[in-house]
């Protein structure tokens, strides 16, 4: 299986972070700035926080990507990553502010 990768760490990222990670699927997330691990904390109601710690992308050829940033931040966000999608690849558009 190949790895995903996460556009967008925000609260709709984190959340659909939890579920890939429940699902057994390995995830990078691509940060703001530049890091090798990135920590979130999801708030679920009747049940205690949960802290998932991803690794960050370190510039390989990406096959799948998740996008969980606001609709109007799409096109800048995506632009520096265009040379490092595959040909075949794989967008999942999980957005809000449509």
């Amino acid at each position: 299986m190949s790895t995903w990768h996460l556009l967008g760490v925000g609260s709709l990222g984190t959340l659909a972070a939890a579920r890939l990670l429940d699902a057994g699927i390995a995830l990078h997330a691509i940060p703001h700035t530049p890091a090798t691990h990135l920590s979130r904390t999801l708030h679920r109601h009747g049940q205690p926080p949960l802290t998932i710690t991803l690794p960050c992308w370190s510039g390989e050829p990406i096959s799948t990507l998740l996008v969980t940033v606001k609709a109007i931040d799409t096109a800048r966000a995506l632009l520096p990553l265009l040379p490092h999608l595959q040909e075949d690849a794989t967008l999942v558009m999980m957005q809000n502010g449509m």
